[in-house]
């Protein structure tokens, strides 16, 4: 509760883990919340160990990111209607998880087919 004000001006994040060499395990309240989750994925300290051997970097990463210089563009063109959107990130964060999140829908690694309605063929 002390920290909240630092946590709402987005000073300080909770974190999760990267498996690799520079890869910290938590202390305290917080690795009795984080080791339970990661030991049910099956990631316990041998993983831990087989990560540094293969020389992954690993670290910790915020688990959220306050994107800036949002902005919003409409139009059409010769496709038609579009939406573009515009912000800045951090370095590790990704635009695909931001989109998912204003969105509420999963964000496909590869375009799906159009339905027959979307495609105008029914």
């Amino acid at each position: 509760a002390a920290e909240q004000p630092r946590c709402d001006r987005f000073e300080i994040s909770p974190t999760g883990p990267l498996l690799g060499q520079r890869t910290t395990r938590l202390e305290g309240p917080a690795a009795r919340i984080e080791e339970p989750i990661l030991e049910a994925e099956g990631l316990g300290e041998e993983q831990f160990r087989q990560m540094k051997k293969l020389g992954a970097r690993g670290g910790r990463r915020p688990l959220r990111f306050q994107p800036r210089g949002a902005a919003v563009t409409t139009g059409t063109d010769d496709l038609g209607p579009y939406l573009e959107l515009r912000f800045e990130l951090d370095s590790g964060c990704y635009a695909t998880t931001l989109i998912a999140e204003i969105t509420k829908n999963p964000v496909e690694d590869e375009p799906t087919e159009p339905t027959p309605e979307e495609a105008g063929t029914d």
